[in-house]
């Protein structure tokens, strides 16, 4: 089943296409450096993308946002199904949210919020 967003756990794709999803790196060779084999095409760490830092920041992010979202639904005592059927999603999908492989579309942060008794910002980490 695929998630909403269009997130499928355990897919290896690289990119949307499986071709590139913008670090210059052909699907083969990003597998082949994944596989611990020497790739010719991959750059050095040393001459990484300049979005490079830009995604890794954007991961931190969206983990840091996941953890958050975790604890706000166990400080208001809800199970992922209670907030999935709220939600009208599947509750596997708050578990994607919640483990960062999924986006949050900010309607969502903002019915979270609500159901969770805080505010957006705390959720973004932005107020204590």
């Amino acid at each position: 089943m695929n998630a909403p967003g269009g997130f499928q756990p355990g897919n290896q794709q690289h990119g949307a296409d499986a071709s590139d999803d913008g670090c210059g790196q052909s699907a083969s060779s990003c597998v082949a450096s994944r596989s611990g084999e020497p790739s010719l095409l991959a750059a050095p760490p040393e001459h990484s993308s300049p979005g490079f830092d830009a995604r890794v920041e954007r991961a931190l992010h969206r983990r840091a946002l996941a953890m958050r979202l975790r604890a706000a639904r166990l400080a208001a005592g809800l199970s992922q199904t209670t907030v999935a059927q709220a939600m009208g999603l599947p509750r596997p999908a708050i578990t994607w949210l919640e483990s960062g492989d999924r986006r949050v579309e900010a309607c969502e942060l903002v019915d979270l919020a609500r159901l969770y008794g805080v505010t957006v910002a705390q959720l973004l980490g932005e107020a204590t």
